[in-house]
Parts: structure tokens; sequence; C-alpha cells
């Protein structure tokens, strides 16, 4: 009786073990059901991201809304560090207009200087033929190249000229405006020079005319009186220094003169 009540006991102590083992593999089911669900709690809250594909799969209007809300860049410091200084003020108007003025005056005294040329050298082949210091030969070679650049010279100063007497004039008014001080040389130049100019320009005007009419009288060698002809031709190298000369003089004045720029 006594050994058949301890085997009763042994069999007793083994069934309760396999009690204690379920209990045991429910407690660890729970604790992973918990881990599980707490690792999924945090990748819905977005502090866990396994899926590298979620971060290309974000919508183009979802890629523009985060592309608008970055700052957009400006050019206002820029055009800050580019603008003029506060309270800087240009050359006054009348300044920019003498300063035109001055630059077809340039032109212009440049269209009389190729004028003035020719003219010179057709009739100063006459004085050298007459004084013996140029042959015939080479006084009528002079007189060919001369008259063949005439006609392009009365084409350019007329041309020059028309340029000129739209803006003659400026020089003149700047000389009765008050110009800041920042500008005061710049217009004292500007009006010397343009009075260079326009004394260039009055002098050339009677020596071109003179070009021209001797150009028209060429014209009527053919059917005018070799005597007569050879005679008004004297003359008229005779009273070519009249012009020439004053012309000559301010052409000097010029080469004096400062130069014009703002």
């Amino acid at each position: 009786m006594g050994r058949h009540t301890g085997s009763s006991a042994a069999v007793g102590g083994w069934a309760a073990k396999p009690v204690l083992l379920v209990l045991l593999a429910v407690l660890a089911s729970v604790m992973i059901a918990f881990a599980i669900r707490g690792l999924m709690a945090t990748a819905d809250s977005g502090t866990l991201n396994t899926d590298p594909s979620a971060v290309a799969s974000v919508a183009p209007s979802d890629a523009a809304a985060i592309a608008t809300d970055a700052p957009e860049p400006t050019t206002t410091d820029a055009a800050a560090a580019t603008s003029a200084p506060a309270g800087a003020v240009g050359p006054p108007e009348e300044l920019t207009a003498c300063v035109s003025e001055v630059d077809s005056g340039e032109d212009f005294a440049s269209a009389a200087e190729k004028s003035a040329a020719n003219w010179v050298k057709h009739y100063d082949a006459s004085v050298e033929l007459n004084a013996g210091r140029m042959t015939l030969e080479e006084a009528q070679e002079e007189w060919a190249e001369s008259k063949r650049e005439g006609p392009g010279d009365m084409e350019r100063f007329d041309t020059a000229q028309a340029a000129y007497d739209e803006v003659f004039g400026s020089c003149a008014e700047l000389a009765d405006t008050d110009v800041s001080q920042d500008y005061a040389d710049d217009a004292q130049n500007c009006q010397e020079r343009g009075e260079a100019l326009a004394l260039v320009a009055e002098l050339s005007q009677p020596l071109n005319a003179d070009w021209g009419a001797h150009l028209d009288f060429m014209q009527t060698k053919e059917a005018a009186d070799p005597v007569d002809y050879v005679a008004d031709w004297r003359d008229d190298v005779a009273d070519a220094p009249n012009n020439v000369d004053p012309y000559q003089g301010a052409v000097a004045l010029l080469e004096e003169a400062p130069s014009c720029s703002i």
C-alpha cells in the first residue's frame, strides 16, 4: 500500500509539468503578439519605414506641394547691390545734346577735310606747274586724280552738313545752362570743342563751294574758248587761298581744342 501511494504522488508531479509548459507557451505568445503590435504602431506613426519603395511612390501632386513649400529665390538683394547710389544724378540733357552736336561736327569736319584736300591738290598743281616745280605730266596726273574724287567730295560734304545742321545750336544752349560741379569740366570742354567745330564748318563752306564750282566749270571745257577758259582758271587759282587759308586756320584751332566726352 505504501508503494502504491508513493507511485501516485510521482504521477501527480509529472502531470503538473505539462500544465506549466502550456502556461509558459501562452505567455510567450502574448508577449510576441504585443511586440508585433508595437512594431506596427511605430510604422504607422512614420518613425520606421522598412519599405524603400515608399519614397518613390509619392504622388506627383504631393511632390509639387512639397516643392512649393520651399522658399523662392529672390533678386532683391542683387538688384539693391547693383542699383545706383542714392542721390546720383546723370549728366544734364543740355550736355548730352552738345556731345551729339560735337560728334556730328566731327563727321562734318572729316568730310570738309577730304573736300579741301582735293581742291588744294587740284589748284596747287597749277601753282607748281607755273613755278616750274612740276612737269605738265605730273600736273595732269594731279588734276585727273582730284577731279575723279570731286563728285564724292560734294556728296559726302552735303550729307554731313545736313546731319550737322539738325543738331547745331545745342552747345550754345549748354553755355546758358547751370551745370553741376560733377560735369562742369566736361561741359567746358564740350563747349570749346563745339565752338571750334562750328568755325571749321562755317569756313569750309566757301572752300567747298569753290571746289564745286570748278567741278562744274570743267564740264564746260569742251565748248568753251580755250583762251577764256585758261584765263578764268588762272583767276580761280589766284583767288582760292582767300577761302582756303581761313579754313586751314580754323582746322589748326580745332587741333588745339579739348576733346569732348562724358
